[in-house]
């Protein structure tokens, strides 16, 4: 078995270009985007909330 198939996580989120068509470039790419805003927008809510806390005065 190549080095590049091997059942890991990052190989199973970045899978070889040569494995992809077009079609499914696209959707892993849409994917992808949506995973990151996701995670964007959660760390961004999380930050906002903790700035809030320190910031109040006792």
């Amino acid at each position: 078995m190549p080095s590049h198939e091997a059942p890991t996580a990052l190989s199973s989120l970045f899978p070889p270009m040569d494995d992809l068509s077009s079609a499914d470039l696209v959707g892993q790419k849409d994917h992808r985007t949506e995973i990151r805003d996701f995670r964007m927008a959660s760390a961004n809510h999380h930050l906002a909330i903790n700035y809030d806390c320190l910031s109040r005065p006792d």
